[in-house]
């Protein structure tokens, strides 16, 4: 039997380093055909509304049908202090009012009601195909006749309704580029900011 020769080593075969995980997305970027579609139809988003969980939970205890959500589009809206639904969208959410809020715009001084409702933002990386959800359970002041203000507006799919606004209470949470010289909006969250 020929024995291992003095001084030769053995090879160790190379372990293979874990995958590393990729972060999930957390932009969205939107193109518009042109800078003047973006000028006309402003930033958009895709969201979906519901009725939030526990308000679920307690309709069907009740046996009563829980609407379901509805996705539709949400300005971006840096004017607004906080994010808006259009009452249409709340009455067809059967959503209750817990508080009437004083808010002033172009028009003046308005009281609105605020309902609780429940918010997703669909983010997809349209590279890698990986899909993120911001979704929570906010306080969002109702806007009368949001759809019909905004009907005039040629959107992507015009049969997505017009469901709110996104205003600064989320935003404060992300970082807003604005390439209106080439129709391009981009939206970017930074996850670690909802923790604080």
């Amino acid at each position: 039997m020929n024995q291992p020769k003095s001084g030769t080593k053995k090879r160790r075969k190379k372990s293979k380093a874990p995958p590393t995980s990729k972060p999930p997305p957390t932009r969205f970027s939107m193109q518009f055909a042109s800078p003047q579609e973006l000028e006309v139809i402003g930033p958009l988003a895709i969201a979906q509304l519901s009725v939030p969980r526990a308000l679920a939970d307690q309709r069907m205890r009740a046996g009563r049908v829980v609407a379901a959500p509805i996705t539709g589009y949400m300005l971006i809206d840096t004017g607004a202090s906080c994010t808006c639904i259009a009452e249409e969208t709340a009455l067809a959410l059967e959503l209750p009012v817990i508080d009437v809020g004083t808010t002033y715009g172009a028009g003046g001084k308005h009281d609105l009601n605020i309902y609780p409702v429940f918010m997703a933002l669909r983010i997809e990386d349209g590279k890698t195909g990986m899909v993120s959800e911001i979704s929570n359970e906010i306080r969002a002041s109702g806007i009368p006749e949001l759809g019909n203000q905004l009907n005039h507006l040629v959107v992507t799919n015009p049969k997505v309704p017009m469901i709110g606004l996104i205003g600064r209470d989320l935003l404060r949470h992300a970082t807003l580029i604005y390439r209106g010289s080439q129709g391009n909006v981009t939206l970017e969250f930074d996850l670690n900011s909802f923790k604080t």
